[in-house]
């Protein structure tokens, strides 16, 4: 009956529900608008939504709430396009009135990407000195800056989250983003 349990639980398995298709069958890291949907367990979102649904009604909303709500999102939605941005930019909004954390914030200016304000959401990442050496910022604005064709701008970020990740897994990824980028450049 506590709201906040059910929040993470919900979240808990929302993210387990598509753990299967963050790798390849190789053990190669796959981005969320790449994942394979089809092979989410919708089972568990099911079970997932109805927590989160469940903890909504005691009307005590939370951080996990707010976070299982984001996942929410992302699992009912057809694809990375089809997702509903605004609500998630909204989203982290609610979240940070939780407690305001620079993740949070770059996250957000990921979701002002997605909604189609890619200057908007670097503008954002430009303010967050504190994720300097946080892989998946300088992973974030290597992306952004990689759309906005500064092409060697963005081979530096991804060579600083390359630097700054000690996975395996996402080395490789981030050095055949890098290595793509040069083909690019040459």
């Amino acid at each position: 009956g506590e709201p906040e349990v059910m929040g993470l639980l919900s979240l808990m398995l929302f993210h387990d529900a598509r753990s299967a298709t963050r790798t390849d069958a190789r053990g190669a890291v796959v981005l969320l608008p790449d994942q394979d949907r089809s092979q989410w367990d919708t089972d568990q979102i099911a079970r997932a939504t109805e927590l989160m649904d469940r903890a909504v009604e005691l009307r005590r909303p939370g951080p996990y709430q707010i976070q299982a709500a984001i996942a929410s999102l992302h699992a009912e939605a057809t694809s990375a396009d089809d997702t509903d941005w605004t609500q998630i930019v909204a989203l982290y909004g609610a979240l940070r009135m939780h407690g305001d954390s620079p993740v949070i914030r770059l996250n957000q200016a990921v979701a002002v990407a997605m909604m189609g304000d890619p200057t908007a959401a670097l503008r954002t990442m430009d303010s967050l000195d504190e994720l300097i050496g946080y892989p998946y910022y300088h992973a974030a604005r290597a992306s952004l800056l990689s759309e906005a064709g500064s092409t060697r701008a963005a081979i530096e970020e991804y060579q600083l989250a390359r630097d700054a990740t000690e996975s395996v897994p996402e080395r490789e990824f981030l050095s055949s983003k890098i290595a793509a980028l040069a083909r690019e450049a040459e």
